[in-house]
C-alpha cells in the first residue's frame, strides 16, 4: 500500500471495536454510515455515525431533550485536519485541526492501515474510553454506499 492508494473518499462499510477484556463491541451500531476523504493536498476529514440515532422529538436544531443530544453526541464522530502516510510502517496519522471530541483537537491520531480488495481497514492503537481501552477497527470502501 502507497500514500496514493488512499487518495479519495470512502464510504463506511464497517466499525467495531475490541476491548482490553476481550469484549466486541459495535460502537456505531449494525449498519454505521460515514464519509472518509484523503486529499492530494495532504488533507482529510472523516465523519461517521450511527444509522439510528433517533430524531429530536422537538425538530428544534438546537433544542433536543437531555438524552437526544446525549444520543446524537455518542452516536457522532468527525475530525478534520492533515494527515501523512508511512509506507514503510503502513500507518497514518492524522493531526485532527477540529474534532468533534476537543481532547483530540491539535492531536496526531495513527492508524495502522491496510488495503484488501478496494477495503481500507485502518485500526487504532488502543483508546481510552469509559474506565477500559478500545482498539478500534474502520472498514472504508471506495465507491460502495451512498453518495451525495
Amino acid at each position: 500500500m502507497n500514500a496514493m492508494d488512499l487518495i479519495g473518499t470512502w464510504t463506511l462499510e464497517g466499525a467495531n471495536a475490541k476491548t482490553s477484556s476481550g469484549a466486541e463491541l459495535l460502537p456505531l451500531g449494525e449498519a454505521p454510515r460515514g464519509f472518509h476523504t484523503y486529499t492530494l493536498e495532504g488533507y482529510m476529514s472523516a465523519i461517521l455515525m450511527r444509522a439510528d440515532r433517533p430524531k429530536f422529538a422537538s425538530g428544534d436544531f438546537c433544542g433536543g431533550t437531555t438524552n437526544e443530544i446525549k444520543q446524537a453526541f455518542e452516536g457522532f464522530d468527525a475530525y478534520a485536519g492533515t494527515c501523512e502516510f508511512d509506507e514503510a510502517t503502513s500507518t497514518v496519522t492524522q493531526h485532527a485541526t477540529v474534532a468533534r471530541f476537543p481532547n483530540w483537537e491539535g492531536t496526531a491520531q495513527l492508524h495502522h492501515a491496510k488495503l484488501v480488495d478496494e477495503i481500507i481497514h485502518l485500526s487504532t492503537p488502543p483508546i481510552k474510553s469509559s474506565s477500559d481501552q478500545w482498539v478500534a477497527s474502520l472498514r472504508w470502501g471506495r465507491g460502495h454506499g451512498e453518495r451525495l
